[in-house]
């Protein structure tokens, strides 16, 4: 059972707000309705798509774990403000967003070599 057909079934009055907002004759066949609601979402995007997870059956259920999850990602993004990450290396110490001697190395290391690249190429064409 798909997210239109249950929110047809199990609230039509909503569905058919939804449906008469975007133009259409809602229908009184929960399978029609919830087909119009589809379509509504099709061709509205995200509008739609909001409007429809608004008038969810269950949506007191789960508003309260949606805001659990807004309210975490609040907080991970006021504490990486600074630009800090959480993320770790392998051997589980943080990672760190100044390049280190390894790092410049190897960048100093690609960079001459691509100049030899270069370079040779620019002789075998002569």
């Amino acid at each position: 059972m798909t997210v239109y057909q249950y929110t047809a079934l199990k609230n039509p009055r909503g569905a058919a707000d939804v449906v008469y907002h975007y133009g259409l004759k809602p229908e009184r066949n929960p399978k029609v309705l919830a087909d119009q609601l589809a379509h509504c979402v099709r061709k509205n995007g995200n509008e739609a798509l909001e409007q429809v997870a608004s008038i969810h059956p269950d949506l007191p259920l789960f508003q309260k774990q949606l805001d659990g999850f807004k309210e975490k990602y609040k907080k991970e993004s006021m504490s990486n403000a600074c630009g800090c990450s959480n993320f770790s290396n392998a051997n589980g110490e943080p990672t760190t967003s100044t390049p280190t001697n390894d790092t410049e190395n190897r960048k100093e290391t690609l960079i001459i070599g691509g100049i030899i690249v270069l370079a040779l190429a620019l002789i075998m064409k002569k």
